[in-house]
């Protein structure tokens, strides 16, 4: 014989909360869902995630405008999403009337602890699975106070323990199932463990009745010691086989998420995004080096130009002195470093004419300026620019020294 079971989870947010409804009323595909199967039976509520999430939206704004600073706070939990079911065998061991009768008792029950019908978004029936079980989305909205108080209607461990005794005599117990054994050290089975474990064909743990512990009565009847030891021995052995139940369905539920085909798709879309985004960065990286490429290009076309504008600058300028006969700091200095480009034998010439001894490498108008010949760089300037006239005149065929030092540039 199994066990009444009946599984609470809280939902802390709305999205929570519509997970579970698209879940409940199967808007989406569940896994391993048996092919044909009908789809749920909805005993109450909404038939659609959008009307139950129009009422869930609807009560909380009635609880902030009506239950005060506690109507509805950041702590508040919007939903529960309990979980009605037994094991399989138990499940067909029933007639559908006999099933049907489990899950409508339920229902009562749940309203009745968690605030009326009116607070159940949705009571669906699901038989699409291996074991059939009732899914209900509730609202523990407190209608008398329009505060949403999960808190005080569950009542912590003692208030938990106190609907399990509730949810057995009013459904477990007319239909021949076993209440879970109180004050067990075993953790609940997880409600998502529960759906994970039947959505792939699992059945629920196949638990022990635990023996009550001997009460005073059976102390005063001889061999009460041995009885004892042997009620110690198999509640241990019971307690022990459902623990290892329920650690092998964690287990189980565990490397079924690993493995689920949704987790597959989820990993398989993080691993193409990550792809994606090296491609994308490769390729980013790729334009940024080749802008850095095309901008240095860019920089070094602009250096030569500026350099040739300089340079224009300066000939314009040494040619705007030399037709007006006058020559500035700058233009001396200018026509002082281009006597460098003439060939030995005109410099040679213009050193003779000068009256100068020539210095092998040394500019004419510095050695000028040294020996003597002019008093100022500009006055020199004038001097070399008239010898070099005369001077050099047949060699260059007329125009002065700038077309001399045009001719040894090219």
């Amino acid at each position: 014989m199994g066990y009444a079971i009946f599984r609470l989870k809280k939902k802390k947010t709305n999205s929570q909360a519509r997970a579970m409804l698209v879940h409940a009323l199967r808007e989406k595909p569940v896994a391993n869902a048996i092919e044909g199967a009908p789809p749920p039976v909805v005993l109450h509520g909404a038939t659609s995630t959008a009307e139950a999430m129009i009422k869930l939206r609807t009560t909380i704004k009635q609880a902030k405008e009506k239950g005060g600073a506690q109507g509805f706070t950041k702590a508040s939990i919007p939903a529960l999403d309990i979980l009605v079911t037994t094991s399989h065998e138990d499940m067909q061991r029933l007639t559908l009337p006999e099933q049907n009768d489990y899950f409508k008792r339920a229902l009562k029950f749940i309203a009745e602890k968690f605030g009326g019908l009116e607070n159940i978004l949705t009571a669906a029936i699901h038989r699409d699975e291996t074991t059939a079980h009732m899914q209900v989305i509730a609202m523990p909205f407190d209608r008398t106070t329009s505060r949403f108080a999960a808190s005080q209607m569950i009542g912590g461990p003692v208030g938990l323990s106190r609907l399990q005794d509730g949810f057995w005599a009013a459904c477990g117990e007319p239909h021949g199932l076993m209440r879970g054994e109180k004050g067990s050290k075993a953790k609940h089975v997880p409600v998502r463990v529960l759906y994970a474990q039947m959505a792939n064909g699992q059945e629920p743990p196949k638990l022990m009745e635990v023996p009550p512990e001997l009460g005073m009565t059976e102390r005063l009847k001889p061999g009460y010691t041995d009885k004892k030891a042997a009620n110690d021995l198999a509640r241990a052995a019971a307690m022990k086989h459902n623990e290892n139940e329920r650690k092998r369905l964690n287990d189980q539920a565990q490397r079924g998420r690993m493995m689920s085909p949704q987790l597959i798709e989820k990993q398989a879309d993080k691993y193409r995004q990550n792809v994606k985004m090296e491609q994308m960065l490769k390729a980013e990286k790729a334009t940024v080096q080749a802008d850095k490429a095309a901008a240095a290009k860019d920089r070094a076309v602009a250096s030569e130009a500026l350099q040739q504008v300089k340079q224009a600058t300066a000939e314009m300028q040494l040619q705007a002195q030399t037709a007006d006969g006058m020559w500035t700091k700058s233009g001396a200095q200018t026509l002082d470093k281009w006597s460098r480009y003439m060939k030995p034998e005109m410099v040679e010439r213009a050193a003779k004419a000068l009256g100068i001894e020539l210095l092998p490498g040394k500019p004419l108008i510095d050695q000028m300026r040294k020996q003597g010949v002019g008093n100022t760089l500009q006055d020199c300037a004038t001097r070399l620019d008239k010898v070099l006239d005369g001077v050099l005149a047949g060699h260059v065929g007329g125009g002065g020294a700038q077309s001399d030092i045009e001719r040894h540039r090219g």
